[in-house]
């Protein structure tokens, strides 16, 4: 798909910038990113080496930050799709 790597042929991006829609979606996905690198994988690998509940209770806890961003960028998405499904 070689249109979906030219940001001009974007029908949302006539002048080549993000929308403010757009961008939240992005920077929330970058938050789930950074947390799942920077948080949830080291804590995995601490957990793989020394199983035990302070490694578990760690990652449970921070997990919330992922599941926060999914639910929110869920929503996001819902509301954009439901306004390009507007009659009219």
């Amino acid at each position: 798909m070689p249109e979906a790597a030219d940001p001009a042929a974007a029908p949302h991006l006539p002048d080549q910038r993000l929308s403010p829609a757009l961008a939240r979606r992005c920077a929330l996905l970058g938050l789930i990113w950074a947390s799942t690198a920077f948080v949830q994988v080291p804590l995995h690998d601490a957990l793989e080496q020394t199983p035990d509940a302070a490694h578990i209770r760690g990652l449970v806890a921070s997990n919330w930050v992922r599941t926060v961003a999914w639910t929110a960028r869920a929503i996001l998405i819902g509301w954009a799709l439901a306004r390009l499904l507007q009659p009219g």
